[in-house]
């Protein structure tokens, strides 16, 4: 059942994606969870691909994640990675002390294997993709024309 409709929704998006433009097509950030469960199957099909064991979602990863995407689509502050060590020192402070943590960022108008495709194709996000982590976090948030910012964080 669940796959069924995994297949639909993804249909779904693909016709809007192809019929209209991408920023009108894009699920608004409510909406996001569809978009995140997605780019996780494609971040685990990679690991499983590489051997590596499958990564799981933590939703206060997930908030801290959106959180970035978000001050990232309102320009609070620049693409990329600004502000990532009070990232980690939330992350910290509700889940206690950490070993390695990562972030991949991406915007643009990118469908959910787009952005892991992107993310794999440099070495340096390829890297953390296939780092030694057992949890991340993904948020997403549109600026004001529509398009996604995209956060990954992973913590072991």
């Amino acid at each position: 059942m669940k796959k069924t409709f995994l297949i639909l929704l993804l249909s779904v998006l693909l016709t809007n994606i192809l019929t209209r433009s991408f920023a009108k097509a894009y699920l608004p950030e409510t909406d996001s969870t569809s978009i995140r469960l997605s780019i996780l199957q494609n971040i685990n099909a990679y690991r499983a691909a590489k051997n590596l064991k499958p990564v799981i979602l933590l939703s206060v990863l997930n908030e801290i994640a959106h959180e970035h995407s978000k001050d990232m689509s309102l320009g609070k502050v620049a693409f990329g990675h600004d502000g990532f060590r009070n990232r980690i020192d939330k992350i910290k402070h509700s889940m206690g002390s950490l070993r390695p943590c990562a972030e991949n960022v991406a915007y643009g108008p990118l469908s959910e294997s787009q952005v892991v495709e992107q993310w794999i194709k440099s070495e340096k996000h390829r890297e953390i993709l296939e780092g030694d982590y057992k949890l991340a976090g993904i948020g997403i948030a549109t600026d004001k024309m529509g398009y996604p910012y995209f956060t990954l964080i992973f913590v072991n």
